[in-house]
C-alpha cells in the first residue's frame, strides 16, 4: 500500500465561511466554503453545520464538524427532473494524479432513512460519468463507506489544470430523467443510480456525512494541507478575530477614497466581493484621528496574488498619496473573495 494525499479541500467541514446554516437551501448554495447544495421540486432542505461526529473507532479520526442535511419539507412523488444532492469538487492538478486509474472515494455516513444511495464523478464537460452505490444499513447510525470507481477513461472532456478535475455529487432524491445504472463509465450527465433511495420523502430526516477522503484505489490516506489549509485558493476570506485589525494596505487617491490592496493566494483572479457590510471595514485618515468606517467598498481588480478593492469614507479627511493599513474596525466583520470556486459548466 502506499500513502496518497486526500485530493479534497476542506474534507473535515472544519471551516465554513459563509455561516453555519442554511434554511430552505436552494441550488448553488456553498457551504463550508467551497462544497455545494442543489435542488429542484417542492422538497426543501436545511444544511447546517454538526458537532455530530463518526468515532475515531470508526475512522481513526477525530472531527471536530461534520455537515448535516435535515429534509423540512418532504416530496414523496417526485417529478422526473426533481433531485437533492451535495456536491464536492476536485480541482484538475489534482484530478490528474488519480486519473485513468482506479480510485475509492471513502466516507462516513449517517442516515435517518436506511436504503440503498448513490456518487457519481462527472467530468470537466459533463459528457462521462460513473455513478457507484452503497447502502445505509441501519437508521442513525454512523457507517463508514468505500466506494471504488474504475478508471476514468481518456475521452470526453477532462481538466488536468486549473479548473474543474471532476465532480462528486452525493444524491439523496432523484427523479427518473437523472438515474442510470451503475458501476461503469458511461456518456452523459446523471446524477444517481437506478436504485437511489428517496430521502427527501418525508420531513425531518437528517443526513450527516464527513471526512470525505479520495485517493488511488487500495491506499492509506496522509492527511494533508490541501485537505483544510488550501481553501484560501478557492475562497479566500478574511473574518474578524477582535474588533480592530489590519488586513491589508490602502493608498489613498482623493480626499475621500482609495485603493485598498489585499495579499491572496488564488486559483484563477477574483471577480467579486461578498462583505458583511461595509461599515464595518475602515481607514485612518491623514490627521492620525479616530478610525473612519468606510461608506462603500467596490471590487476593482484582481490578480492570483492581489485583490485591489476602492474603499471610501464619508468625510475629506484622507491626504492623497497617503498609505496606511486597511482595517476591520467590527467584529462582525466577513469579507469573501468570489470567482474562484471550482464549478461545472451547469453551475451559476
Amino acid at each position: 500500500m502506499q500513502v496518497h494525499e486526500n485530493l479534497f479541500v476542506n474534507s473535515n467541514f472544519d471551516v465554513w465561511p459563509e455561516g453555519t446554516e442554511f434554511v430552505n437551501a436552494q441550488s448553488w448554495t456553498h457551504f463550508a466554503g467551497v462544497h455545494q447544495f442543489n435542488k429542484s421540486g417542492t422538497l426543501t432542505c436545511t444544511v447546517s453545520r454538526s458537532s455530530d461526529s463518526p468515532p475515531v473507532s470508526l475512522t481513526g479520526r477525530l472531527s471536530n464538524y461534520t455537515a448535516k442535511i435535515t429534509c423540512t419539507t418532504g416530496q414523496s412523488n417526485l417529478g422526473a427532473t426533481d433531485y437533492a444532492e451535495f456536491e464536492a469538487f476536485v480541482e484538475g492538478e489534482q484530478f490528474q494524479s488519480i486519473a485513468n486509474q482506479p480510485f475509492t472515494l471513502s466516507l462516513p455516513v449517517k442516515s435517518s432513512v436506511p436504503g440503498t444511495y448513490s456518487v457519481t464523478a462527472i467530468n470537466t464537460g459533463e459528457d462521462r460519468c460513473c455513478t457507484i452505490e452503497y447502502t445505509v444499513n441501519e437508521a442513525d447510525k454512523w457507517e463508514w463507506k468505500h466506494l471504488t470507481f474504475p478508471a476514468s477513461p481518456s475521452s470526453g472532456q477532462w481538466d488536468y489544470a486549473k479548473g474543474l478535475g471532476v465532480k462528486f455529487r452525493f444524491p439523496l432524491a432523484c427523479g427518473s430523467d437523472y438515474r442510470t445504472s451503475p458501476g461503469l463509465w458511461k456518456s452523459g450527465n446523471f446524477i444517481a443510480s437506478t436504485n437511489q433511495t428517496n430521502f427527501c420523502s418525508a420531513a425531518n430526516s437528517t443526513f450527516c456525512f464527513g471526512q470525505l477522503f479520495v485517493s488511488p484505489a487500495l491506499v492509506v490516506e496522509r492527511y494533508s494541507p490541501i485537505s483544510c489549509y488550501n481553501l484560501s485558493r478557492y475562497v479566500p476570506f478574511w473574518k474578524a478575530s477582535s474588533a480592530l485589525q489590519p488586513i491589508g494596505s490602502c493608498h489613498a487617491f482623493s480626499t475621500t477614497a482609495g485603493y485598498a490592496m489585499l495579499d491572496i493566494d488564488t486559483r484563477v483572479p477574483l471577480t467579486g466581493i461578498t462583505v458583511s457590510s461595509v461599515t464595518h471595514f475602515g481607514m485612518v485618515p491623514a490627521n492620525a484621528s479616530a478610525m473612519k468606517p468606510t461608506t462603500n467598498l467596490i471590487f476593482n481588480a484582481s490578480s492570483e496574488s492581489m485583490l485591489t478593492l476602492v474603499s471610501t469614507i464619508g468625510t475629506a479627511d484622507l491626504s492623497v498619496g497617503q498609505a496606511g493599513p486597511f482595517w476591520i474596525n467590527n467584529s462582525s466583520a466577513l469579507l469573501i473573495g468570489n470567482g474562484a470556486r471550482l464549478k461545472s459548466a451547469a453551475d451559476s
